[in-house]
């Protein structure tokens, strides 16, 4: 609204030599007036800010605001066409509200009254809800706050790509409120927001952080992830994201009641669930809703109604195998006490350890876990054709119990030790050549000089040292601690010396296997022959001069043989041996131009002498003991060390061992 106080003037007019004094109000009818302000706010502490002033303007105008307080103005110039430029300061304590512009020229005054406002920018003191889900459906939120205007807009940040939707805001409670629907993409971007509302006068207040673009809610895993039909008040806990105090759950199908459901973090639910007994069995999907920031999500087959608990048992085929057995659903319990492997016929249970894996394959608790398979594993090796009873859930033992709370039948199977094993494997038993000397640590040290032979010892400590000989008949050696190659060692000296010493170091206190394998090479080229030798061997201040030694013998690579290689040695003295049970035994040998004499044991009883020359190279050769008793016995072959005179060595080779 513009008004005029008009002031008294006259006008002197001098024409023709007369003098004429005229009434300004009578001369001219119209003044200066303001008819808006450009901007027509501005908050306190704004400084030289410009206003435009609109309006007519027929005299030089005067500018002012009333009230006064807290507005300086700095300068006025003219503007293009029918405006002025006013430039004004405005205190950080200037009062706020509507203010007059009054302008005053010689005619008198006209005021556009609250043409101009003082008015902070807005401020935002809550965003509820304070999370968006991503992918989910609209949502209207509630922003709370001061200084909202009338056409007021939401801007949310980092949102170049628009992943999130604003729609429009609606300002309510006096400027106090502002309701807006929200809508996040899949692709939005996860974390937190800064909120602005934006007035039309450019003013803008911004909430940092006050609004999180949160994950839909969605299950990682249910545990347990199923139960049994016909149970009930059965405790589900669910882990996952994006859940929120207004997450709901459904399961599909029928025959599942949910009692509770209770929000324990935006990770964590737990549901109280009743599951009818005519439930049908099988893989469920259970479907997340948020009813506060429209997250929704299905986690599909996550949950299971299940049935009796079958178990399906393999044996192995190999003496260090182990019994595994398959749950057809995960259970819990399993331990020595309830799963066990017997000789047959026998009540005693030999010495296993077990390990559980869940059904992701991942180790696991076999007491607490969530076990799928159980893996029962002798601490002893197992004996070919030995007769075993393996025991799952064993009657009258401490229950194996499945998810579902039912506990699982016993399940039993038997078998036999693996028949067939390979020669180079670790059914045999190898040694090598003992020499005896009273210039060895315990009298005598043990020899052979095929390349792959090896020799290992089991010590603890941070290092070992090795004592040996050297000499011209002595080669090369790769020393291994823990199948790692440490140190190669030339025994190569042109003369012969005992207690040679290498030292192995630099590897962490504890236990571990040192291993010496010939590599079959000499030591120089004067050398005469391969040979590596073990005497004994230091660990810590100790001395251990008869060590206890496993042993191979070389192994030679052949695709005519049993598994694509066989074990060999000629040294005098050298022995292979093969324990199992059955009434017949084979082995499975190379005949051929480097072969010699052997001598067969069974249970200490020379049983054959053999000299496995021949003019040509034959695989499979079979050495068949037949009519032995129905026990375990123990064959071992001694090679002799010698040939006859048309061979070309005194090898004796070890292909395969077969039982009945």
């Amino acid at each position: 609204m513009r008004s005029r106080n008009v002031r008294r003037a006259s006008l002197t007019l001098v024409a023709a030599g007369l003098l004429l004094v005229v009434p300004l109000t009578t001369a001219w009818a119209g003044f200066d007036s303001v008819s808006s302000v450009s901007p027509n706010r501005l908050p306190p502490g704004s400084n030289n800010a410009n206003l435009v002033m609109n309006g007519s303007f027929l005299f030089p105008p005067t500018f002012s605001f009333s009230p006064a307080t807290g507005i300086t103005i700095n300068a006025t110039t003219s503007g293009p066409g029918s405006s002025y430029t006013v430039n004004v300061s405005i205190a950080a304590n200037a009062p706020t509200g509507a203010r007059d512009v009054i302008v005053t020229d010689v005619g008198g005054s006209s005021t556009c009254s609250k043409c101009f406002t003082i008015s902070p920018p807005p401020t935002i003191s809550s965003v509820s809800p304070s999370s968006l889900a991503a992918g989910g459906d609209p949502v209207t939120y509630t922003i709370t706050g001061t200084g909202f205007l009338p056409n007021a807009t939401v801007l949310i940040s980092n949102n170049a790509s628009n992943a999130i939707t604003v729609g429009t805001a609606t300002v309510g409670g006096g400027g106090t409120t502002i309701t807006v629907p929200l809508t996040a993409a899949s692709t939005a971007v996860l974390g937190a927001r800064d909120v602005t509302v934006m007035n039309d006068d450019n003013q803008s207040g911004k909430c940092s952080g006050c609004l999180t673009i949160s994950p839909p809610p969605h299950a990682v895993a249910f545990f347990p992830a199923q139960r049994g039909a016909g149970l009930t008040g059965q405790v589900v806990d669910i882990v996952g994201a994006g859940f929120t105090h207004g997450t709901s759950i459904a399961f599909s199908g029928s025959g599942i009641t949910l009692k509770s459901l209770s929000f324990l973090s935006s990770t964590n639910l737990r549901a109280t669930i009743d599951i009818a007994g005519a439930a049908a069995l099988g893989a469920r999907d259970v479907t997340f809703t948020n009813s506060d920031n429209g997250g929704h999500g299905v986690c599909t087959g996550c949950f299971s109604i299940t049935g009796p608990t079958s178990v399906a048992i393999s044996t192995p085929s190999t003496i260090n195998g182990a019994v595994v057995a398959t749950f057809s659903q995960p259970v819990s319990g399993v331990s020595s006490s309830n799963s066990f492997v017997r000789f047959t016929g026998h009540t005693y249970n030999l010495n296993t350890t077990i390990t559980c894996a869940d059904p992701d394959g991942f180790p696991t608790s076999c007491s607490t876990g969530f076990v799928k398979t159980a893996a029962l594993r002798p601490t002893s090796l197992i004996t070919p054709g030995q007769h075993y009873t393996v025991y799952i859930a064993a009657t009258g033992t401490p229950h194996i119990t499945d998810f579902g709370g039912l506990a699982v039948a016993q399940a039993s199977q038997g078998f036999r030790g693996g028949l067939f094993q390979q020669g180079e494997g670790a059914a045999t038993a190898f040694t090598w050549r003992v020499v005896k000397t009273s210039s060895a640590f315990g009298g005598s040290y043990v020899v052979d000089h095929v390349a792959g032979a090896s020799a290992s010892y089991r010590f603890t400590g941070s290092s070992i040292t090795w004592y040996t000989n050297i000499g011209p008949n002595y080669g090369i050696a790769d020393l291994y601690v823990d199948g790692v190659r440490r140190a190669a060692v030339n025994s190569y000296s042109t003369s012969t010396h005992y207690r040679a010493a290498f030292t192995v170091s630099g590897f962490a206190y504890g236990r571990h296997t040192l291993t010496v394998r010939a590599r079959g090479a000499k030591g120089s080229s004067h050398g005469t022959g391969t040979d590596v030798a073990v005497d004994a061997f230091r660990s810590g201040s100790s001395i251990i001069a008869s060590p206890v030694l496993s042993y191979t013998w070389g192994v030679v690579k052949a695709s005519s043989a049993s598994a694509g290689g066989y074990s060999w040695s000629d040294l005098a003295g050298s022995t292979a041996s093969f324990t199992f049970r059955g009434t017949q035994v084979e082995w499975d040998t190379v005949l051929g131009p480097q072969m010699g004499r052997a001598k067969v044991y069974i249970d200490g009883i020379l049983r054959l002498s053999v000299d496995n020359y021949s003019g040509t190279t034959t695989y499979g050769a079979a050495k068949v003991f037949s009519g032995l008793s129905d026990a375990v016995h123990t064959l071992t072959i001694v090679v002799q060390g010698t040939h006859r005179s048309s061979s070309h060595g005194s090898f004796v080779a070890i292909d395969r061992w077969v039982v009945t």
